[in-house]
This record gives structure tokens, sequence and C-alpha cells, in this order.
């Protein structure tokens, strides 16, 4: 559970990024969100049946924030979040999956779960993580990064404002 968390926290932080959102705020609301979102799944999660509780473990951004997000935000001291995320948004977090959609009719992708370590985690922003498997092997969670959201899903194209792209 804890890498598909880590995957959505990630994919999160990054579209804060892509908003020009302070780094002093995205690290702690990305801390807080994973927070949140294990204790919220701690007894919704079957990895036997990944989509029994599937819509207990959707995260929904539309004319209301999904509640989670609120709370991460104003632990992190954000008033406004909605203002650095898209309109409609739908992220859905099960096992050994994480797939999100933006918009209410654009197509379902998913986020990489591999063993890669992420671009981002090696910068300034943020640290590797890395979470027990059930072999007990170390994993490493890679979400996508800004430049490759922008180019590859076009997300520019269902937010309600422009992503820098350093290419």
């Amino acid at each position: 559970m804890k890498i598909e968390v880590r995957c959505a926290c990630e994919f999160f932080s990054r579209m804060l990024h892509t908003r020009n959102l302070p780094v002093q705020f995205i690290k702690p609301f990305k801390r807080r969100l994973e927070e949140l979102l294990v204790e919220r799944f701690k007894n919704h999660w079957d990895p036997e049946h990944p989509n029994k509780g599937s819509a207990y473990r959707c995260i929904r951004i539309n004319s209301r924030l999904d509640p989670v997000v609120k709370e991460a935000a104003k632990a992190t001291g954000l008033s406004d979040i909605s203002s650095y995320l898209p309109a409609e948004f739908t992220m859905w977090i099960d096992p050994s999956d994480v797939s999100y959609r933006f918009g209410e009719d654009g197509s379902i992708c998913q986020c990489s779960l591999s063993n890669k370590t992420s671009d981002w985690d090696n910068t300034s922003h943020g640290s590797s993580y890395s979470s027990e498997s059930s072999s007990t092997s170390a994993k490493q969670v890679q979400a996508p990064s800004s430049s490759y959201l922008n180019q590859v899903y076009n997300i520019s194209a269902h937010l309600d404002y422009a992503i820098p792209v350093n290419v």
C-alpha cells in the first residue's frame, strides 16, 4: 500500500510544482497527504481483491475538493490549494495500480510503479522513497516528471492554467 500511496502523493506534488507552488509548501503537503491516505486506506486494502474498495480509495477533484486533499492542504497552511489543481481530476489508488484522469471524459492513465528512482527525488525537491514489498526487496516509486506529464499527456489542455515546461 505504501508504494501506491507514495506514487499518488508524488504525482500530486508534481502537479503542484507545475503550477509554481513553492517547494516549502509542496513537501509538507505531500508528507501529510501520505499520512492521511495510509490511515484512510488501512482497513480498505485487499491485494487479493484489488477492485474491492476502489471507490473508497478514489480522490476526486471537481466543483468540490476531495476532503483528504483539503485536510492535507490545511495542515500545510495552504488556504486555497484548489487554484493550484486542475478543475476536473480523478485518481484511483488500488493495490498494484495508481490510475488518474484529467477531465470527466479524459483517458485513464497509469502511474508507473517501478524499481527506478524518480528524477524528482534525486533533486533538492525531495528524498528517494523506498518501501518493502511482499518479497522484502526494496522498491522505488517513479512518478512522471512535470515535463513528461505536460508533453505526453498534454495536461495543459486539461488544466485551466499554463504549465511551464523546462526541456
